[in-house]
């Protein structure tokens, strides 16, 4: 089957299942992210920071599976881009195979009236300094 005719049978899938019309077979979604990186036998350090590992990891994981449709952020890595901007909120931890995220507070208890009140001065004053870590 050609690209262009897989498009469109899978398309045609996710159209009837969202109208409750028969399919010939159940449309498959794939939202794996880390998982991906593992299954291939890297280590996550070593794919989540190497976008030539990622490329292939990602283009083996396609022609693998061929699910009908993928939800794919790896090209878009949330590590690397929290980190350009100051944050570190995001680690790795090899011994248990995880991506782990600190948790951070970005709004204060006694801080909701004022956000409230002014959202574009609390983000622009507070809250953009404290999600780039630099406060």
């Amino acid at each position: 089957m050609d690209a262009k005719a897989a498009m469109q049978e899978r398309s045609a899938l996710f159209e009837n299942a969202f109208d409750f019309k028969h399919n010939p077979r159940v449309p498959m979604l794939s939202n794996f992210w880390t998982w991906k990186y593992l299954d291939a036998g890297y280590d996550l350090n070593e794919a989540l920071y190497d976008y030539e590992v990622m490329d292939k990891v990602i283009t083996d994981f396609h022609e693998l599976y061929r699910f009908d449709a993928y939800m794919e952020v790896g090209f878009r890595n949330p590590m690397r881009v929290a980190q350009a901007l100051g944050g570190g909120f995001h680690y790795v931890d090899e011994s248990g195979e995880a991506l782990l995220i600190d948790d951070n507070v970005t709004l204060e208890r006694d801080e909701y009236i004022e956000f409230a009140t002014d959202p574009t001065a609390f983000y622009w004053s507070k809250l953009l300094k404290r999600t780039a870590g630099q406060v």
